[in-house]
């Protein structure tokens, strides 16, 4: 049976029958109830779009049957039509009327058959309208999710893209404080090895297109094996580590130290002739000869041998450390704890008694 073409029957009234009412219309079918129970029994599985109350006058008790089938139903959803032998107006008046339409008895087919098939125009129409309405409601909840979910996406990417850029500053700090921690040695804090032969080229290109002077300290812990041999490795690396803050706190911000290998370190002194390096020379000898290297409650005594010398245009970088390396051998083999400087190509001694005027310089 087509539900669009239902129309279900509640006949309280008892005065027609199925022939009265097929002679109405044969474009719909009926179903007819006999009592009210019924009738919201059907409504409960099934909702028609037209429903004949054939009663006999408009009571309070057949309006609430009404306003109960119209609740049930749905009031847009439903058409009902009302037959009565008379109509007291007052209680259709009394709030929300539930019926659509009332016909007087008594009852003609054709009348009858009119009414229904308005009913059925109407329904249809009206059908049409909620279906359209429930589309565009849908519609409505479907751009309304998708613009929460739009919302939520262009949040989430918001928040990812500052995660991102967060991450990215994080990795680009670790990666700088890596490559700075690359660059020097953990022991002593001083440049490494590759760092220092990086700064010693740079200092030499530099040197030579300036046409300014450069002078180059190789050094060299005393009897530093003793040191392990005796207080053992660890104090070994404390010697080290304190050597490299005495070279710190004696250097000049432009000076460069750095650990050329084990217990041998080489500094740079751009823009300075021999002659004013020599006091500095003296200087750092004299502060780690006079330091105490406190390991355990014993007091370690340091002493360095320093070879010195000033770079020249003509030579190398390699030949240039070589004649450092030389100086440094020669204060060593002359009883250690002295500086040796190279001058006209003479490998001289800078006596003790010059620390007085290091002193006052």
């Amino acid at each position: 049976m087509d539900q669009s073409k239902k129309v279900l029957v509640l006949d309280l009234a008892s005065d027609i029958d199925d022939d009265f009412l097929s002679g109405c219309t044969q474009s719909l079918s009926f179903l007819q109830l006999g009592d009210n129970v019924g009738l919201l029994e059907e409504l409960a599985s099934t909702v028609p779009p037209i429903i004949l109350i054939n009663a006999r006058q408009a009571d309070s008790e057949t309006l609430q049957l009404c306003h109960r089938i119209k609740r049930q139903a749905g009031y847009e959803r439903s058409y009902l039509l009302l037959c009565l032998e008379a109509v007291d107006l007052p209680h259709c008046q009394d709030g929300l009327c539930p019926i659509d339409d009332i016909l007087l008895k008594p009852l003609s087919r054709v009348e009858l058959g009119v009414r229904l098939q308005f009913a059925n125009r109407r329904q249809s129409g009206q059908a049409g309208l909620l279906e359209e309405r429930e589309f565009f409601r849908k519609a409505v909840v479907q751009e309304e999710f998708l613009s929460r979910k739009l919302l939520e996406r262009q949040q989430y990417l918001k928040t990812s893209l500052a995660d991102t850029v967060r991450r990215n500053q994080e990795l680009k700090s670790a990666h700088k404080k890596l490559k700075r921690q690359a660059g020097y040695d953990v022991l002593t804090g001083l440049l490494n090895r590759a760092s220092l032969n990086d700064r010693l080229e740079l200092e030499v290109a530099k040197s030579v297109a300036e046409q300014s002077p450069l002078c180059g300290m190789m050094i060299d812990i005393d009897y530093f094996k003793t040191v392990n041999d005796s207080w053992g490795h660890q104090a070994g690396d404390m010697v080290l580590g304190r050597l490299g803050r005495l070279f710190k706190q004696q250097l000049r911000r432009n000076d460069h130290a750095g650990r050329y290998g084990g217990e041998e370190f080489f500094i740079i002194l751009p823009a300075t002739k021999l002659e004013d390096a020599l006091p500095i020379a003296r200087r750092i000898q004299v502060a780690i000869g006079a330091a105490c290297f406190d390991w355990n409650d014993n007091c370690l005594s340091i002493t360095i041998s320093v070879g010195l010398v000033e770079y020249t245009a003509s030579e190398n970088l390699a030949h240039w450390i070589n004649r450092a390396d030389a100086a440094l051998y020669r204060a060593k083999d002359n009883g250690r704890d002295r500086i040796f400087y190279e001058q006209a190509g003479a490998l001289l001694d800078y006596p003790v008694s010059s620390a007085a005027t290091s002193a006052q310089r």
